[in-house]
Formats: structure tokens, C-alpha cells, sequence
């Protein structure tokens, strides 16, 4: 599963940091949407950029500007419409239309594919910030117990500060897995578990030529808001959870 920090590596000319590479790469997008401040809405914009393999408008430093045609607009047809729309002269009949999982795949498939990207950022849009805070604290607390000992063994310190950089960049990876596990139980309970069911039991009532009720995939901002845990970042109180 690719998170836009593990993606934003891998695109060449940019340089620095994640955080300092997804500011460069936005600002070649030209700023759609004002200066980059690393918002949920900003990043979800690069990592579908990126997916695309749409890096920037005026091309990679030292290369000719690239030529892409714009992608057009696409409204998604609700699933039941594919199959029990007469206009569509598709299939008719309630055997002849597949069970939801053989459909659109298990939850596995469709929580890597369409949900867990755009719920990642959000996380992280929510958890960096706290993380970056806590490491400040940490920093300055080291350094300044650093310096009361007069500083010897600088040394020794920097890769004393070399640790703490690790241990706090583990605790942000944790902190975020925590919270996109428990999203995940929640989209999957309260959306996708319910949905199959009920689509599997309309699919076999459903008469030739009738519809059956609309069903829709919804993003992962829509999964979030609609479907997912209500509990702060790092808690561990959702009904979600052990």
C-alpha cells in the first residue's frame, strides 16, 4: 500500500525532506489550491497526482515541459444501474447478477485500492503536526539537559539526538497505523459488511427489468466522515478496538 511519504521519494528533481518535497512538487502543480500548508485537501491532491504519474506541469528541471491531455470528467454509475437498467440491455435477471464481493472484491481489496490511500493522509494530516510538537519538546528538553552537563561528549550527544530522532518517527508511524486500523474495522463494519448483505439479499428479490436499491463505493473522505471512528488521534476508545 503506497502512502504519499513513501511516494514522493521516488519522484526525481526534488530534493529534501518528504515535507519538503511534497511543497516543491505542489508548487509545480502551480498552487492549485494557494501555498502549500500540508492540509488534508492539498495532500490528497499530490497523492493523486502521483497515481497518475501527473508530476507537474512544467516537467522535470532540464527536460522539455510535458504534453498530457486533460483526463475527462467521470460520473460513476451506481452499481445496481449496471445490471438491472433496461435501457442497458445488460443482464436482467437476480442469478445472473454477482454477489457484491465477487463484484467489487473482499474488504482487503477494496480498502488497499480505493480507501486506504486517501485515508493515510488524512491521518497524517491530523498526527504530524502533534508529532512534530512532541519531537520539538523532546529536542529542546535533551539539548538543555545536554548543556547542563557542559556539553561533554558532544559526540556522544549528537548520537544521543540521532536516537531520539528514530524513537519519535517510530512512535509517528505507530500512532498513525493505530488510527488507520481502527478506521479500517470501522469502514468495514459499519459500511462494507452491512452493504454486502444487503446487496446479496436485494440481488435475489429483484424481478426481471426492476432496479434494485442504488449502491455506491464512497471515497475515503466520504468513508471517514461517514462510516469511520469518532475518537481523538492516539486514543484507544474506539468500539472499534479490542
Amino acid at each position: 500500500m503506497a502512502y504519499l511519504y513513501q511516494e514522493i521519494m521516488n519522484v526525481p528533481g526534488l530534493t529534501g525532506t518528504w515535507k519538503e518535497r511534497n511543497r516543491q512538487l505542489y508548487e509545480m502543480l502551480g498552487s492549485p489550491q494557494g501555498a502549500y500548508k500540508g492540509s488534508y485537501e492539498q495532500n490528497i491532491n499530490l497523492l493523486n497526482q502521483l497515481k497518475k504519474n501527473n508530476y507537474f506541469k512544467s516537467g522535470l528541471p532540464g527536460q522539455a515541459p510535458a504534453q498530457t491531455a486533460p483526463a475527462p470528467a467521470v460520473t460513476e454509475k451506481p452499481l445496481s444501474r449496471t445490471y438491472t437498467d433496461p435501457l442497458t440491455g445488460q443482464l436482467k435477471t437476480a442469478s445472473e447478477i454477482p454477489q457484491f464481493e465477487n463484484l467489487v472484491g473482499d474488504y482487503e481489496k477494496v480498502w488497499n485500492e480505493r480507501l486506504a490511500p486517501g485515508v493515510q493522509v488524512a491521518g497524517e494530516s491530523q498526527i504530524n503536526p502533534e508529532a512534530q510538537r512532541q519531537f520539538k519538546d523532546q529536542y529542546t528538553d535533551y539539548m538543555y539537559n545536554l548543556t547542563n552537563r557542559g556539553g561533554q561528549r558532544f559526540g556522544r550527544g549528537l548520537k544521543g539526538l540521532g536516537d531520539l530522532r528514530a524513537s519519535a518517527e517510530r512512535n509517528r508511524l505507530a500512532t498513525l497505523q493505530d488510527w488507520m486500523g481502527q478506521q479500517k474495522g470501522g469502514i468495514q463494519n459499519l459500511w462494507y459488511e452491512p452493504t454486502v448483505n444487503s446487496w446479496n439479499e436485494a440481488r435475489m428479490q429483484v424481478k426481471p427489468g426492476e432496479d434494485m436499491p442504488d449502491y455506491t463505493i464512497p471515497t475515503a473522505e466520504e468513508a471517514i466522515k461517514q462510516y469511520g471512528t469518532a475518537y481523538g488521534v492516539g486514543e484507544s476508545s474506539s468500539p472499534f478496538y479490542g
